[in-house]
């Protein structure tokens, strides 16, 4: 099994089948980390990464198992052993539009999906955070998970329903990408969309502290009291 070099992994269709093939004639070692020398960095058992899948994309997920196959003249493969984590990109094609404007751009989804990818096509670490602390200023390495998504029955766990709905009074869940105005009199924050506001008036209040926004409700509210 060893006698194999890295010209004759290329006939295989993919790594899943080296794995089990070198796993089974005890040809290879498992490690609960792997520094890489390309990137400077060390990677764990646990971690979040972006890699390049299959088809040469951009693709994340958790680092389950690290592995080496051993090959002749002492050669080694290092192996990482993947939880795939889709992106709303790839989460908004199978559900409804309605769904698919409240998901975040730095949002990921893990999935059922596993594969084993080479060191090489490691791209770097990345960064979990709750929902709430995702920075408001754009950093490409920082990301948030509320859900699991299940790519065969196309369903959110925990389901869409149960995710956390602090702001306004839509119903919809929060979304850190969208515009937020906040009425002074019943301190509701409410999104920019669901009050009909304009991008110029929000742009106006934020720059302004002392302008005040009554929201719609409040608005009614008063005429009634007059």
């Amino acid at each position: 099994m060893n006698d194999l070099n890295i010209e004759n992994l290329f006939t295989y269709d993919n790594y899943d089948q080296l794995v089990q093939l070198f796993n089974q004639n005890g040809f290879c070692q498992f490690y609960s980390s792997i520094y890489l020398h390309s990137l400077d960095i060390t990677i764990y058992k646990g971690e979040p990464i972006k890699y390049l899948n299959k088809k040469n994309q951009n693709q994340f997920g958790i680092v389950k198992d690290i592995m080496c196959l051993q090959l002749k003249n002492q050669f080694q493969l290092p192996l990482l052993k993947i939880q795939v984590l889709l992106t709303t990109q790839y989460v908004s094609q199978f559900v409804t539009t309605k769904i698919a404007d409240w998901l975040e751009s730095r949002e990921l989804f893990l999935c059922e999906d596993i594969e084993w990818i080479c060191w090489s096509d490691v791209q770097g670490k990345i960064i979990f955070v709750n929902h709430d602390e995702i920075p408001t200023s754009a950093n490409q390495m920082v990301y948030f998970m509320r859900a699991s998504f299940n790519r065969h029955t196309k369903q959110f766990n925990p389901s869409y329903e149960q995710w956390q709905r602090t702001y306004c009074i839509c119903g919809n869940p929060d979304n850190h990408e969208k515009r937020y105005v906040q009425c002074d009199i019943c301190d509701t924050w409410y999104h920019m969309e669901c009050e009909g506001l304009s991008q110029q008036l929000c742009d106006r209040l934020a720059k302004n502290k002392r302008l005040t926004y009554f929201c719609n409700s409040c608005k009614k509210l008063k005429k009634r009291k007059k």
